[in-house]
């Protein structure tokens, strides 16, 4: 049997030996990258916004552009005013509020003055129309100003108007809350960017795990390092891309999410292969070739899998959705690249230094760590260090624990155990799992399965929504001001509805007596209210108005007033008239992004399963894996979302995970579940499966090869999903109930990807299937052979070539 050759090993295992042999000049090139990316980015900026628009032209975003074009983006402030001592009518309450207005008017240039208003004005010019901006028990008011600007630059007018009420919070008497459009997306990208501070926890319990799987300190942090280096560099390719096209400010926090999991996925399937092969007696340099020509291609293909799923996105005309495709598509992409080629040069320099710390010198850093904590890090941090610093001075016993049920010895590495070239580790924990699979494949088939439907029938009751600012935490001021309007005022004054209507001549009489029927109508109306006079163009073809909504406007019970508004009023109103009416506003935008993804969804379905499809026919030569594959990815999705109904939607989750009741399920979270979880639920199926066809290709056994692709990689799969299962439920420490939905669905599909599909299922079926895995018609088999990995090289024969002194 021979050592691997140059001319018997695929791309990848070239590209690999070819970083090794010159491991400076790899790293070299990658730090050039690096520097010129972050350079560039920290130079130009980046633009990105919380704004969310439609590339398609539905009628909210019809009005929207017509509104920016004649008078820029139609956003309004409110400040919601009350005073326990005196009554709106009163003197000194008017003197105060009077002031208030004055104020805000001394900045034209971040406050249109004519279109800020009081109550005291409104009833001067349209008497009982203030009656609206008066609370019920008659002590709160409201003072509506429209602020410059579109969704960006609107912040600096915001803090305009902020600085023009500063003086007059210190009165006492009063209280001033600020509430709206900018007042809501600043306490969403704050809450955002706390979440995001939540993944800085969830790295040492990556460490842990990694060091766990590994036994080495050195071997677990290089996973790490790759992730992080990935993320570094598609945050910086982003921000030079927003350059072109502005991307929302949430695509960071979707990948730091995406980065830390497939970076540090990647980087463990290589190194568990290239110790492996270390085990079975193969030099540093051979074993980097193998592991390149055998796990990074599962590698290269599971990436190209992922990113076809997450590039799925980019088909939904909608910028938030192609933010996120275009920023976890490129991490992924960084992340198969380093690992394809800085890995193996980081592996040639290190040698078998990969191994060192072990867990009696663990005890040593713990001690370092602590003194270090307790000098350097501030505040609820050193909590967090105690809590890893105590588990890492456990982590030997743990360690020895786990390496005792896998059957080897303490220095053994634990993933090599049961994954050698020669099949040893049948005794092991995970041999007998195989053994217990296998002797059991159609009840353990039909379970498995069954539990994955069970767990997916909540999604049959799933209601669809958005977040508004009773999402929000408590602390927030919006989320304040959003609960004193629920409770005393229409909740639609934060961000009213707009009403364009569009004609030749606005002024004519019969556009007059339709928009005069409109507003009779609406005042009638118990949900919906007038809440700004009509403004006409001065050329005279377009007139708007404001109404508020009752409720919250992301509720089902806003969506159901701008319904009856499009469906209903409006049509009563303007029917005769000729000219044509839209509805914009924030819950108008809700409506038509909750039917652009009821459009796109079965478009981005076809899209993935059917590329994935292919992809997976030409890796494995066979149409029965793809096609499995695929069911078995949309049952642990499936399953995935039904957990996630019964845990918001049915508030079935305990007390004290923190996790509240909410009446609908974000509407873009599963399409976006789908891409994300089908592309990372492939990282395990290529490298289950492409160990299993490995064997199959050597023994042409099919039992025997799926039980040795089960416990030969079931230790890697389960650390993997494992490290998984922590980033994506760092999310869900978060106190925004979007990131806790996307971070408790995304975790939970993964443990079950990883223990029940992966574990099970996959190999039940396999068993019951039997040789008809791998059947191919023989009309395609003029396809190409792009079979991840073959037939592992033994120690005898030539040698791959890739010794050198690594300086070069």
């Amino acid at each position: 049997m021979d050592q691997p050759t140059n001319s018997k090993m695929g791309f990848t295992g070239r590209v690999s030996a070819a970083s090794a042999r010159h491991p400076w000049r790899t790293i070299g090139i990658w730090i050039v990258v690096a520097v010129a990316l972050m350079g560039a980015s920290g130079a130009m900026g980046g633009v990105f916004t919380t704004d969310i628009s439609f590339t398609s032209k539905p009628e909210s975003q019809r009005s929207r552009d017509i509104f920016k074009e004649w008078q820029g983006e139609p956003i309004f402030e409110s400040l919601v005013i009350s005073s326990e001592k005196y009554p709106v009518k009163s003197q000194e309450f008017q003197g105060f509020v009077t002031e208030i207005t004055a104020a805000l008017r001394k900045h034209p240039q971040h406050i249109d003055p004519s279109q800020t208003t009081n109550v005291y004005e409104l009833a001067a010019v349209q008497p009982g129309a203030e009656l609206a901006l008066i609370s019920k028990d008659g002590h709160t008011t409201l003072v509506n100003a429209r602020v410059l600007g579109d969704a960006d630059t609107a912040v600096e007018s915001v803090a305009a108007l902020d600085d023009a009420v500063a003086p007059f919070r210190a009165n006492k008497d009063f209280t001033i809350l600020r509430g709206g459009f900018i007042s809501a997306n600043e306490a969403f990208t704050t809450a955002s960017e706390v979440d995001l501070k939540s993944e800085q926890y969830v790295l040492p319990i990556a460490m842990v795990i990694l060091i766990i799987v590994f036994g080495a300190l050195v071997a677990a942090l290089a996973p790490m390092f790759i992730g992080i280096f990935a993320i570094m560099l598609s945050i910086a390719s982003v921000t030079l891309i927003s350059q072109i096209s502005p991307l929302s400010i949430f695509v960071t926090n979707v990948v730091t999410m995406i980065g830390l999991a497939v970076g540090i996925d990647y980087a463990l399937f290589t190194i568990a292969r290239y110790r492996e092969q270390r085990t079975a007696g193969f030099d540093v340099s051979d074993s980097i070739a193998i592991a390149g020509d055998t796990a990074s291609r599962a590698v290269v293909f599971s990436g190209a899998t992922v990113v076809i799923a997450l590039s799925g996105l980019i088909l939904v005309p909608n910028t938030i959705f192609r933010a996120f495709g275009i920023g976890s598509s490129i991490v992924v992409v960084f992340a198969v690249l380093a690992t394809l080629t800085l890995l193996p040069a980081a592996l040639r320099l290190l040698g078998d230094r990969i191994e060192g710390v072990h867990p009696a010198q663990w005890q040593r850093l713990a001690a370092l760590a602590t003194a270090a904590g307790v000098v350097f890090v501030p505040g609820p941090g050193r909590g967090v260090l105690a809590g890893v610093t105590f588990a890492i001075l456990f982590l030997p016993a743990i360690v020895r624990g786990v390496m005792r049920i896998a059957g080897g010895r303490r220095n053994t590495p634990v993933v090599a155990r049961d994954v050698t070239a020669t099949g040893n580790g049948e005794d092991g924990f995970w041999g007998g799992t195989a053994r217990f699979v296998m002797r059991n494949a159609l009840v353990m088939a039909t379970g498995s399965a069954a539990l994955l439907l069970v767990l997916a029938v909540p999604y049959t009751k799933i209601h669809v929504g958005a977040s508004g600012p009773s999402a929000l935490p408590e602390s927030y001021e919006v989320k304040q001001a959003f609960e004193v309007l629920n409770e005393k005022f229409v909740p639609g004054f934060l961000a009213p509805t707009d009403v364009v209507i569009l004609a030749p001549d606005v002024k004519a009489p019969a556009i007059q007596q339709a928009m005069l029927a409109f507003q009779q109508r609406v005042s009638q109306d118990v949900e919906i209210r007038l809440s700004r006079p009509p403004v006409v163009s001065d050329d005279g073809t377009r007139t708007a108005l404001g109404v508020a909504l009752t409720g919250d406007l992301a509720s089902e019970q806003a969506q159901n007033q701008v319904k009856r508004l499009r469906e209903e009023i409006i049509p009563a109103a303007f029917s005769q008239s000729g000219a044509e009416v839209l509805v914009g506003g924030t819950t108008a935008i809700n409506i038509d992004l909750f039917a652009q993804v009821r459009q796109y969804t079965p478009i981005v379905f076809a899209y993935v399963l059917g590329l994935s499809f292919i992809l997976l026919m030409l890796v494995f030569r066979s149409i029965v894996v793809p096609i499995k594959s695929i069911i078995m990815n949309l049952l642990s999705v499936g399953a995935a979302y039904g957990v996630l109904i019964a845990v918001f939607q049915w508030g079935w989750a305990p007390d004290f995970m923190g996790f509240g009741k909410v009446d609908a399920i974000e509407a873009w979270l599963p399409l976006m579940m789908f891409t994300i979880l089908f592309g990372l639920s492939m990282d395990y199926h290529v490298f289950l499966i492409s160990r299993i066809r490995e064997r199959y290709d050597e023994t042409r056994q099919n039992t025997e090869s799926v039980a040795f692709g089960l416990r030969s990689t079931a230790n890697i799969i389960t650390g993997a999903a494992a490290i998984m299962v922590a980033v994506f439920g760092g999310f869900a420490l978060g106190d925004l109930v979007i990131f806790q939905q996307m971070g408790i669905g995304l975790a939970v599909a993964v443990f079950l990807d990883a223990t029940i599909v992966r574990t099970v299922l996959v190999p039940a079926t396999m068993r019951l299937l039997g040789d008809a895995n791998w059947y191919l018609p023989a009309w395609l088999h003029w396809l190409p052979d792009l079979r991840v990995e073959k037939a592992p090289p033994t120690l005898s024969g030539a040698t791959v070539g890739v010794a050198g002194d690594g300086g070069s």
